[in-house]
């Protein structure tokens, strides 16, 4: 055996295992391990004590469990909110499965970019290229609906140092720019049925509050803005969710797992509600506060991410929420971001 694999440690009088491993930074199942192959049976470590043990084979330059799950973390992106996380524009499909297996698939173009102003990390958020099952939709009322969003593109959301949008960025002048624009969509779309659509866009827009929610509950913001903290953990933990656009968030149970290729890790979430709720109330947004322990709705999600290991940047996510009621898979929503 080469000498130079390790070498020997006397043990003290109040050495534990623990203690001395911690001290020459090595995991004590590591520790306990390399020593109990090369020592005497009579000399094994047993229970973790050190009990009539005077000395222990310590492992030079040993890449231990622990030093291996550090490498690992390196490997994925930090705990802390990094503007690099992010490509500049992303492709993402939106695809709807309902349980009378009808099938809507939308598909877009959105891009991102940050700037501080006045102080703030802003996050500049616009949409384009939209399709529909492929094609851009001929209907009237679709031509009217994107034609009115894009009038307050692209959007500016205010975040905080953990990456989560605190409020919209000069919210005020999102009517003034609306405004400017209503009259030539007016002159494209005559007719009493436009009008009442865009008061009422318009009194949504002095709804901020409102106006927020809409993209923090959407399944692609959740994906954007997945608390960073778990590319770094080891552990189960809870989370609230939207499980529907515009409804309220849900506590789920989350379990992590992490998978290194060569060039890329693969991070996958998986999750499941824990408190009862009714499917109608998740449907409509109407959070009673009381758990119905008689109810049989329940959701599962999944969330992917493909990271770069020498960047961290995001390549590619997938999320899928399915939700189910009396053990029937109702409806699925599943994004793809590339």
């Amino acid at each position: 055996m080469p000498t130079l694999e390790f070498y020997v440690h006397k043990i003290q009088k109040k050495d534990t295992l623990l203690s001395v491993a911690k001290r020459l930074q090595i995991h004590p199942v590591d520790l306990k391990y390399f020593h109990n192959e090369r020592c005497k049976f009579s000399e094994r470590i047993i229970f973790d004590h050190l009990e009539g043990i005077n000395h222990l084979f310590v492992p030079i330059n040993f890449n231990s469990t622990l030093s291996r799950n550090n490498e690992r973390s390196n490997e994925r992106p930090t705990q802390f909110f990094d503007q690099k996380f992010y490509k500049k524009e992303y492709q993402v499909t939106e695809i709807y499965i309902h349980s009378n297996q009808k099938h809507e698939l939308v598909s877009y173009t959105i891009s991102l970019d940050f700037k501080e102003i006045e102080n703030k990390t802003i996050l500049e958020y616009n949409r384009e290229e939209f399709r529909r099952n492929g094609e851009i939709p001929d209907e009237k009322l679709y031509h009217l609906a994107h034609k009115t969003q894009q009038s307050i593109f692209p959007l500016q959301f205010v975040i905080n140092e953990k990456g989560n949008l605190i409020s919209i960025f000069e919210s005020e002048k999102l009517v003034e720019n609306f405004n400017l624009k209503r009259k030539e969509i007016e002159v494209d779309f005559i007719g009493g049925l436009t009008e009442k659509y865009l008061d009422t866009f318009e009194y949504n827009l002095t709804n901020t509050d409102y106006l927020l929610n809409q993209f923090t509950s959407s399944l692609l913001f959740q994906v954007l803005l997945m608390t960073r903290e778990v590319f770094q953990t080891e552990n189960n933990f809870l989370k609230e969710f939207y499980l529907v656009p515009n409804s309220f968030a849900v506590n789920c149970e989350c379990n992590i797992s992490y998978h290194h290729f060569e060039h890329d890790v693969l991070t996958i979430i998986n999750a499941k509600t824990i408190d009862y709720y009714n499917l109608e109330d998740v449907l409509n947004g109407i959070n009673s506060d009381e758990e119905n322990e008689m109810s049989s709705f329940y959701a599962e999600l999944i969330f992917e991410y493909k990271t770069d290991k020498k960047t961290k940047q995001l390549l590619e996510a997938n999320a899928e929420i399915q939700l189910y009621d009396e053990e029937k898979l109702y409806r699925t929503y599943k994004l793809i971001l590339k």
